[in-house]
């Protein structure tokens, strides 16, 4: 199995669990969001961090990032955070992946 993080905490977040929980080879061990974002520390009975904390807290080399967010401003919003996922070095997961 392959950790997994997940980036955001909304309804596209919980669908995007659901489906590497049951349905894939991930495990999802986290959920990161952006600190503007951050109002709570727990989400599905995972931990919620800030993005900040990503490179301290899961390591890129074991841990893949899953962004789920929602695709508001034409996707601007989701291309930027998958753009910086990429920069700090981790693999992000994708539909295919739990094909």
């Amino acid at each position: 199995m392959k950790d997994l993080v997940i980036f955001g905490t909304g309804e596209f977040a919980h669908l995007a669990f659901e489906y590497f929980t049951h349905e894939s080879d991930y495990n999802v061990v986290a959920f990161v969001v952006d600190f503007e974002h951050h109002s709570f520390d727990t989400f599905l009975g995972l931990p919620v961090i800030d993005a900040e904390q990503l490179l301290d807290r899961y390591d890129p080399g074991s841990h893949h990032v899953f962004v789920a967010i929602s695709a508001g401003r034409i996707n601007k919003s989701r291309e930027e955070v998958f753009r910086r996922v990429k920069e700090l070095g981790y693999i992000c997961a994708s539909y295919r992946d739990w094909e």
